[in-house]
């Protein structure tokens, strides 16, 4: 797995696996790995996800700039797709 061009909303997660980023990453949600529509498409974790375990993302103490800078990544991809 390539580290993403777009950082994933998990990097802001108080689930992530620390010792497990950025390859192969994992959290509590996805112990055996995060999926790909998550990780690298900037795949939005705060509602259920299939095979998540019941666990959502949940912001990391201190992430909050991480978090924005997501939003902002996820806005303009939403832009680009509305327009196209």
């Amino acid at each position: 797995m390539t580290e993403p061009a777009r950082p994933p909303l998990c990097v802001s997660c108080a689930h992530l696996h620390a010792d497990t980023w950025p390859d192969p990453p994992s959290c509590e949600a996805f112990p055996a790995g995060i999926p790909d529509g998550i990780y690298d498409e900037l795949g939005d974790h705060r509602g259920p996800w299939p095979g998540d375990n019941g666990v959502q993302f949940l912001l990391a103490a201190g992430r909050e700039a991480d978090l924005a800078q997501f939003d902002t990544a996820r806005a303009e991809l939403d832009v680009i797709e509305s327009a196209g």
